[in-house]
Order: structure tokens, then sequence, then C-alpha cells
């Protein structure tokens, strides 16, 4: 057993000695993802990467009991939206994405730094943060050779909608992009990456492909995160065919906007090449080509 196996039952053991509260607080520190029978869990921290941890069946129903935490919810409400969320390939290839832009602080650096970098990625764009002063984004984000996907007019979550608000929330954004780019956009990243059968069936109505991802940190969490975190816990996430996802709006994006060059030069000298999601996928991103 290695030694952060041991460490963590040790803490299992002090966690239900002392209060199960604990316990709750120790879940909800972890990113979880199901592989098969088990469940991998990377630890949070500012300092350290990500440090997988393997649960049997046994101990994952010690973890959870009988209510999953939220964070295991919020991922069986990803898998629910039967989004494409990487690419079975063993060339190092990945896509660059970002959601809640555009902001016009923080995507304008972004886009100095994919420009510079000479890295082409997928924005998400939030339709509400399409003011009339950030549209000129939109249109660089085009002309730089970049890809406008949707993810939704106000970023609510789409499972708590009608489905004439559904609707609503992701034409008005399509709405929007194609005013400005004259180009009508068929990518879309539900908000949270949550959805359930109803709101799934309604998106791909639409003539969207949903697009969720594989490798995301909490670069949202600008304040319990640091740069140096971000670079670590995305190249601890990455792998040949990956989408990885990051954040250019929403709230202070400087912490992300730092990493961003770390992790372009590090996935560099690793041989990765980044394409843009249609390059990745082969699908189409909008509906005029």
């Amino acid at each position: 057993m290695y030694w952060y196996q041991q460490f963590f039952s040790f803490l299992i053991g002090i966690s239900i000695a002392l209060t199960p509260g604990f316990l709750f607080w120790i879940t909800t520190q972890a990113h979880f993802n199901f592989q098969g029978e088990t469940i991998q869990a990377a630890f949070v921290s500012n300092d350290l990467p990500a440090a997988p941890l393997n649960f049997s069946l046994a101990e994952k129903t010690l973890l959870i009991g009988e209510e999953k935490p939220d964070v295991l919810r919020e991922y069986a409400a990803m898998e629910a939206c039967q989004g494409i969320n990487k690419r079975d390939t063993q060339e190092k290839v990945v896509a660059l994405t970002f959601d809640d832009g555009p902001n016009g602080i923080y995507t304008s650096e972004i886009l100095d730094i994919l420009q510079k970098e000479q890295v082409r990625a997928t924005f998400f764009v939030v339709g509400n943060e399409i003011a009339p002063t950030e549209e000129r984004l939109i249109g660089r984000m085009t002309q730089d050779g970049h890809i406008v996907g949707v993810h939704s007019f106000s970023h609510r979550d789409l499972r708590t909608l009608s489905k004439l608000e559904r609707e609503e929330e992701m034409e008005k954004t399509a709405g929007l992009i194609k005013r400005i780019t004259e180009e009508r956009p068929l990518l879309m990243r539900p908000p949270y990456g949550a959805c359930n059968k109803e709101t799934t069936k309604n998106i791909e109505d639409f003539g969207f492909t949903i697009i969720t991802w594989s490798a995301m940190t909490n670069d949202y969490e600008d304040l319990k995160v640091t740069p140096q975190w971000i670079t670590q816990d995305i190249l601890a996430r990455v792998h040949p065919g990956a989408i990885i996802d990051l954040h250019d709006g929403g709230d202070n994006r400087l912490p992300t906007v730092q990493a961003l060059p770390q992790i372009i030069h590090e996935l560099k000298n690793q041989g990765y090449t980044f394409l843009t999601i249609p390059e990745l996928l082969q699908v189409e991103a909008y509906a005029n080509r």
C-alpha cells in the first residue's frame, strides 16, 4: 500500500472516531472520477499537484454512504449530458477551452497569450456577458482562428428551467454570436456541465453538439488557488486527446491568465499539439460552414 493510501486510511479512522462532519470535509476536498468499479480522488492543495487514490467498492461505500456528496452528484450530472469529453487517441493532441467569458480584461489577456504562443482555442461564451463593448472580443476570437460556442445566456442550471426557458438560454446566445460572426454556433457546453435526460434531448434537438471536458481544475475559485496550483493540477490531468477546461470570465481570472503560459509551454515541451474542438473531434463548429 502506498504511503498516501495509508495516510488516507488513517484519516478515515480518525474521522470515524471524531465526527462524521470531518469525513464529509475530506470527501468534498477531492475531485472524483468514476473508473469502472473504483473512484479516483485527487486532493486539492494550493501547494502540491493532484495525487490520485483508487478506492475499492467497500471504501467507496464508506466514503459516500447512503447519500452521495454534491461533488459525486455533479459528476453524474455531467455524465448525463452524454457530451463528448475527449478523443480516444494515443496521439499527443489536446483542445484548450474556456468558459464564462467574454471578459474585457481577462479574455483580452488570454487572447494576447494565445496569439503569442500561436495556439488556437475554443471559447464557450455566456450571452449576457456579450455587452456591446465586448462584442469586439467575439470578433477577435474568430479573426484569430478560435472557435466560439454557446455556454447559455445567464449561466443558470438548465435542469432547473422549463423547456421554453432553456431554449431562450440557448437561442439568445446563439443569435448574438451569429449576429457578430455571421455564423450560427453548433457547439454547446451546458453551465456546470450539468444535464438530465430532458435537458440533453432539448440541447440535441436544438442542433447542438454537447462538449464537456476531461481536464479541469478549480481555477474558478480564485481566492483559493494560485497560478502554480492551476498549472500543476491541469498538467496532472492531461492525456492524449484531452479537452482542457479553464475559465476566462465570471470573476477574477488573474491566476488563470498567469498559469496559461506555463501550461502551454510545458505541454509543448511534452510534445503536445493544441487543436480546436472541431479539429480534435471532427465535428462542425458552425451551421454556415
